[in-house]
């Protein structure tokens, strides 16, 4: 399901997502890939994670092992002796973003 937000453009929530619990109704749409193009799309993940050695490159390698692109991350330390990871990649369809 696809909602408009405020200054954000359009975000993606699969339709059971407990977050669009509480959304404007009026603002949602449907929303489907489309399966015939070669396009990407950019989607955001967030990895909350132990920090330890090698994580990164765990972490990194799986993207890669689902044939999808990194375009961009961000890795924190944080405390409890963990890392938060956000990265952006580029996925061809829900197929790909599931890998």
């Amino acid at each position: 399901v696809g909602y408009t937000t405020h200054g954000h453009g359009l975000t993606v929530h699969l339709a059971r997502c407990p977050n669009l619990l509480n959304v404007d109704k009026e603002r949602m749409i449907d929303v489907a890939w489309d399966k015939d193009s070669e396009i990407t799309r950019s989607v955001g993940i967030m990895v909350l994670c132990k920090n330890e050695k090698g994580m990164l490159a765990t972490l990194t390698g799986n993207i890669h092992a689902s044939d999808a692109n990194i375009s961009n991350a961000e890795i924190k330390t944080i405390p409890d002796n963990r890392s938060l990871c956000t990265f952006e990649v580029e996925v061809r369809d829900i197929k790909n973003l599931k890998a």
